[in-house]
């Protein structure tokens, strides 16, 4: 089954999820949408990898979070952290299993998922799921002109002023948008129009001490991811005390995206194998 709901609003922006329900849930998996947190939509999941999900009894349920720069980072985490702690007085998941909450992101998403996993105003998940994502926003790598992204055509100024919007927004297509993410990492300011002038990086980043008290973690990369490094889920895999590692070669950042290649069946399929090792400990 198949709903989607408002789980929180900004101002007038309503925030929306969609769920993918499984019968006799084992857990609850949140999913949190890449695109540098300045395109994408919660429904950028390929359904094929949905229904491994709830095929194997898992629900997922993709949110909304506003984008960047009509908003800071600060205000997306917010905006989180609020629907996420109202999730369960929501009729639409009343059958959910509350007691396995599992973040799942991909890219930016992922940052998302690490980064909520330590908000004070959560539940710790039971699980984390990370492919290809980054744990820091200190992360120097992310605040410097990036030399994969400098191959590509200077973006004019005006064109990405163009495409900021006077409200904030909750999705968008990569069409639309890549030039702004794109603009900010030739120019090396991503970071710091993620931040705006009040929010310091510090504040929206896990420490490596903190990796180490993460809970479980799967960690899916490229070693040939131009984007994000591998060597920082690598570096992940090695400080987070109980992980599983997916690592690719030859394939793009965002390795999962081709359906016409085996790589992301089979790497879903060992999240599920891995999911499922956690149920008979239970």
């Amino acid at each position: 089954m198949t709903v989607t709901f408002t789980y929180n609003q900004l101002n007038q922006l309503e925030l929306q999820a969609t769920l993918y329900s499984a019968s006799n849930p084992k857990g609850l998996i949140l999913y949190f949408h890449g695109g540098g947190l300045i395109y994408g939509s919660r429904d950028d999941l390929p359904s094929s990898y949905i229904n491994q999900f709830t095929q194997a009894g898992y629900s997922l349920l993709s949110l909304d979070y506003p984008l960047i720069p009509e908003v800071k980072i600060d205000t997306l985490v917010q905006s989180l952290e609020e629907g996420i702690q109202q999730l369960e007085l929501i009729p639409e998941l009343k059958n959910e299993n509350f007691s396995r909450l599992i973040y799942f992101g991909r890219s930016a998403g992922a940052f998302l998922a690490l980064l909520l996993s330590q908000s004070k105003k959560l539940k710790i998940p039971e699980q984390i799921i990370s492919f290809y994502g980054y744990y820091s926003l200190t992360e120097h790598l992310l605040s410097e002109p990036s030399s994969h992204y400098k191959n590509y055509q200077a973006v004019p100024f005006m064109t990405v002023y163009e495409l900021i919007k006077k409200e904030p927004i909750v999705n968008s297509l990569i069409e639309e948008r890549f030039p702004i993410y794109l603009s900010y990492r030739q120019s090396g300011t991503w970071v710091k129009e993620l931040l705006g002038r009040k929010n310091k990086a510090e504040d929206f980043s896990l420490t490596k001490e903190s990796l180490k008290n993460l809970p479980p973690t799967f960690i899916a990369a490229s070693h040939s991811d131009q984007d994000v490094p591998v060597s920082i889920s690598q570096e992940m895999s090695k400080l987070i005390p109980n992980t599983q590692t997916f690592l690719t070669e030859n394939l793009p950042h965002d390795f999962d995206a081709n359906l016409q290649l085996d790589v992301g069946k089979t790497c879903y399929q060992e999240v599920i194998y891995w999911l499922d090792s956690f149920n008979k400990k239970d």
